[in-house]
């Protein structure tokens, strides 16, 4: 039971936050109410052209021809791939990859993290699953021959922004090459959050990649890309509709360009460098972790390395300030271990609101330590 001694906890009891968000526009959502808020969360990271994008909204509305030639092209350039699936769904990719891979390798132990790719095939698949620590160097030595393929998220954004560390990441490939074992790189949340996703940052390129519809302006789609020796089969999986294969074309040619994700990262950098500014001055037990055009906080006086370490995050201070940000007309994001996404609805007005806000929660957080 939560102590009512918490003074977080305590003013955290006094806060409504329930709410029924009814529309969106740009970078701004309305709640059923008729209340107004910023939206820093954008649907997980779904929408980073921002809500009703008139370029892909108009776009769309006047389609009449749906071939994809030009969206495989598009993809295989900016991702660096040999070939591409577009299939119905991220859960619909997942399965296609972790079946290419296996088939591939022969076997079909799978491993995986913990607190890394939200997505996985359900408990009556016909996978073995090993869930291992990550950025921890010695548990890869559990990987030997026995395993069929290894699913990661590049960039673990299933427990805020935690990136793989070198020693870790160098021997989770060696090991992979001694032992023929494929490397499926779940890029879901991280293949819209820089131009050409985490594989492009981390200098390492994977057998298999998938990604979804965080690329295609929150249309249904997942997208297998990868080797052609590995993208061999004629198993039949439901394809892609037409119309969102056509929204992905739009979206990475015309609205997510070089110069927009540009943008969109320095408007990111300004915003982390005023928290980074604020926490300092402020000294409270808070940290910060970015990727792209997205940043994590954590109420944690360092940046967590793992799940384990992630546990220790103080969730009652994170809930304070998510109340208190939304109060105020900010939605930061949806949960402690989530992170912000600027899209390209973003303005630097935005920026400095949240900044407003975020000045007079953390002090105002710091407050309530001193007086207790």
């Amino acid at each position: 039971m939560e102590s009512v001694e918490d003074p977080f906890y305590e003013e955290s009891l006094n806060t409504t936050n329930l709410r029924f968000l009814k529309k969106g526009k740009g970078s701004k959502v309305w709640d059923a109410e008729g209340n107004k808020y910023i939206d820093f969360d954008m649907c997980y990271g779904n929408v980073e052209i921002g809500y009703g994008n008139p370029l892909l909204v108009d776009e769309v509305l006047e389609i009449q021809n749906f071939e994809k030639p030009e969206a495989e092209k598009i993809v295989k350039e900016r991702y660096n791939v040999e070939k591409v699936k577009f299939l119905m769904s991220e859960n619909d990719a997942l399965l296609y990859a972790i079946s290419l891979a296996t088939k591939f390798s022969g076997k079909k132990i799978i491993v995986k993290f913990k607190g890394n790719s939200t997505i996985f095939p359900n408990s009556s698949s016909d996978f073995q699953t090993l869930v291992l620590e990550w950025n921890n160097a010695e548990e890869l030595g559990n990987i030997d021959e026995k395993v069929g393929a290894i699913l990661i998220e590049p960039v673990a954004m299933s427990m805020g922004i935690i990136y793989p560390e070198d020693e870790f990441l160098s021997r989770l490939f060696e090991i992979s090459r001694e032992n023929n074992i494929p490397i499926i790189f779940d890029e879901t949340k991280t293949g819209g959050k820089t131009y050409s996703g985490a594989s492009s940052i981390l200098k390492f390129e994977p057998d298999l990649k998938i990604f979804g519809r965080q690329i295609a302006g929150g249309f249904p789609i997942g997208i297998v890309a990868g080797k052609k020796e590995i993208m061999k089969s004629n198993e039949t999986y439901r394809l892609a509709i037409p119309i969102s294969v056509k929204a992905l074309e739009i979206v990475l040619k015309r609205i997510l360009t070089k110069n927009t994700m540009h943008t969109m990262e320095l408007l990111n950098e300004k915003l982390t460098k005023a928290y980074k500014d604020l926490i300092e001055d402020s000294r409270i037990d808070v940290s910060l972790s970015s990727f792209g055009i997205s940043s994590s906080i954590y109420f944690l006086n360092r940046k967590p390395r793992n799940y384990s370490e992630f546990l220790e995050v103080d969730i009652k201070k994170w809930r304070y300030y998510f109340d208190q940000m939304l109060e105020k007309g900010i939605i930061p994001m949806m949960d402690y271990d989530e992170q912000w996404t600027i899209s390209a609805a973003h303005k630097d007005s935005d920026i400095q609101k949240h900044i407003d806000v975020a000045i007079e929660v953390i002090r105002k957080m710091k407050e309530l330590e001193k007086s207790n």
